[in-house]
């Protein structure tokens, strides 16, 4: 079979001077795809091992491959603005937009940000170029935490997780507004080729590491798992192939995880249906209502 190649494509990527971020570029890159590479720069304070970027411009160009970096704070709106806008003005396009730039803590105003907000901001300005050009490939980063909600499993050492929120509902809370998004820019874009997609990745990232300091409970070895298995290196292939142009898939949620790829989804169920419902209807059918078989996955909420 054909190797999969992205010659002649520009890839923004944020957060992408470590972690998952820096295995998509570095695979995009060894395919041939220039590669815009975004992360704050290297006086910021939130550059525990130091600045990344450098090194991940020099190990592409390395390899052969083509890769220039922009820094830019995505949670402030002028800056993600001017990311997209400085690419575009580089490049002449941008063909791929992967907004993998996350933190796991912060307050919620930051993770609106940083998660949500960002991507709205960038794809503002990278969307009119996508639709002149007939072409885009888009992929946002969800989680599970943001999918399903959070839970008490791996609880820190002192933590009441019965009285008290933690940070992770906040850092939940952003990444379901990231999987609304997905479904509404996937629906607009399919008349100018131009697929959205969303990738919930588990990897051992420095992210990874912040979350789960302290945790002194890991009842399934969850958290073992994905110190040992989770390399971002094995999520890499899924964004790469979501963002690939023989792909046509849109508006899809894919697990990525440990060389494990799997589809998340909201469907619903038939349900039951009343013309004259009531409250006594709706206990009494409990069960129907809840029954699983025969679900839909919507392709739009049909209204809008």
């Amino acid at each position: 079979m054909s190797e999969m190649r992205y010659d002649g494509r520009v890839a923004l990527i944020t957060g992408a001077g470590r972690g998952l971020g820096r295995a998509y570029a570095e695979l995009l890159a060894s395919r041939g795809a220039t590669v815009v590479v975004n992360d704050l720069g290297p006086e910021s304070v939130e550059h525990e091992d130091g600045a990344a970027d450098p090194a991940v411009i020099e190990a592409i160009r390395r390899g052969g491959g083509k890769a220039e970096v922009i820094y830019a704070d995505l949670a402030a709106e002028d800056s993600a603005r001017e990311l997209a806008r400085e690419a575009l003005r580089r490049f002449g396009k941008v063909d791929i937009f992967i907004h993998n730039a996350g933190t796991a803590t912060g307050s919620l105003d930051h993770h609106l940000s940083l998660h949500l907000k960002g991507a709205v901001w960038m794809m503002s300005e990278l969307w009119p170029a996508m639709v002149q050009q007939g072409f885009g490939r888009v992929l946002i980063t969800v989680s599970g935490v943001g999918m399903y909600g959070s839970g008490a499993g791996g609880m820190r050492e002192g933590d009441d997780s019965a009285t008290g929120f933690g940070e992770n509902w906040l850092y939940g809370v952003a990444k379901a507004g990231a999987y609304g998004l997905t479904r509404h820019l996937a629906n607009r874009g399919k008349a100018a080729n131009i697929k959205v997609n969303a990738i919930a990745p588990i990897a051992y990232t420095v992210a990874a590491r912040h979350a789960t300091t302290g945790r002194v409970a890991d009842p399934t070895g969850r958290l073992a798992w994905i110190r040992e298995q989770c390399t971002p290196e094995r999520a890499a292939p899924v964004a790469a192939y979501l963002v690939h142009e023989d792909c046509e898939v849109t508006g899809e949620v894919w697990r990525a995880a440990g060389g494990r790829v799997a589809r998340i989804f909201v469907a619903e169920t038939p349900g039951i249906e009343e013309l004259d419902l009531t409250l006594e209807d709706v206990r009494d059918n409990t069960a129907r209502i809840r029954d699983e078989r025969d679900y839909t996955v919507p392709a739009s909420s049909g209204v809008g």
